[in-house]
Formats: C-alpha cells, structure tokens, sequence
C-alpha cells in the first residue's frame, strides 16, 4: 500500500497537481502556440504563480529583490514544430533591455512541451518593466511560418516595507 501511495503522490506531483503546472489553452491545438508564467515565493522561486498566460489580462506586478522563476513553454502542434526567436525579462538583476535569450527548439506531435526557464532575482529599482517573446514557429511540410509575440507590463514595487508613509 505504501508503494501505491508514493506513486500516486509522485505522478500527481509530475503531472502538475503539485502547484507548479502551468495552466494552457490555445484556440487551436493544432498550430504552433507557447504558455508561459512568472512564479514567486518558495525556495526556488516557484512557489506562486504571479501571472501567467491563461489570466484574462496578464497583470505581471513584482516586488523588488523577490526570488522568482518564469518559465516559456513551446506546446507541440499537429506536425512537428520548430521554434525559434528571443525572449527578454529585464526586471531580473543583472539584465537590461538590451539583454534577450535565445530559443531554439523543436517538439514532435504528442511529445511534452520544450521547456525554457530561469530563476531569478528582481531587480532592486522599482518601476515599469516588460516581459517579451518574439518567436517564429515553422511546422515541417507548410510552408507558411507563424510569428508569436508576447508583450506583458511588468511593474516592480518597493518592498512593503520600504513604502513611503508605511511604518
């Protein structure tokens, strides 16, 4: 019995029930389409989600020098996909707008999405920010390509502490 419970513990925890998944739809399974969340809190920076693609209107607000942890993933369509653009988060410590990281990566029909994530520190001058993918995704035989973009406000916040007028 013990063996069951560890399994099923371990599968719900691989699955995303774990608090970790993110959350997708797309409007068409079929084409090339990404998700993406940003998380906070929690050894790693995973504790919460903050914002994240299926929200309505992603409303990305941070506080300076939290831990957080955003994470890009690339969702397989009806032929294989391949990936391939920048995305930037210069909000993190150590990045500025000019700062973009590389995305190359394709994912079979069927297959678990290609993930891309960092962990990270905000940085600690508060103001407005931006997170952004420019992506171009090709599925093999069709020869029109489909460019994703993602412009998401970030504004980053003093610590409670820190705010004028608190004590």
């Amino acid at each position: 019995m013990l063996r069951l419970s560890v399994f099923l513990v371990a599968a719900l925890l691989a699955n995303g029930c774990g608090g970790t998944g993110v959350i997708h739809t797309a409007p068409d399974e079929s084409q090339p389409h990404i998700s993406w969340e940003i998380r906070t809190g929690g050894g790693d920076g995973d504790g919460r989600a903050v914002c994240r693609s299926a929200d309505p209107a992603p409303k990305c607000a941070l506080t300076a020098g939290s831990l957080v942890m955003l994470r890009l993933l690339f969702h397989p369509a009806e032929r294989q996909t391949n990936y391939l653009g920048a995305w930037r988060a210069p909000f993190l410590q150590g990045w500025t707008e000019k700062d973009y990281r590389e995305v190359v990566g394709a994912v079979q029909p069927g297959e678990a999405p290609y993930r891309k994530s960092v962990n990270g520190v905000v940085t600690d001058t508060p103001g407005q920010y931006g997170f952004n993918v420019l992506l171009d995704a090709a599925q093999e035989g069709i020869p029109a390509g489909h460019r994703i973009v993602v412009n998401v406000p970030v504004v980053v916040t003093r610590p409670a502490a820190l705010q004028p007028g608190l004590p």
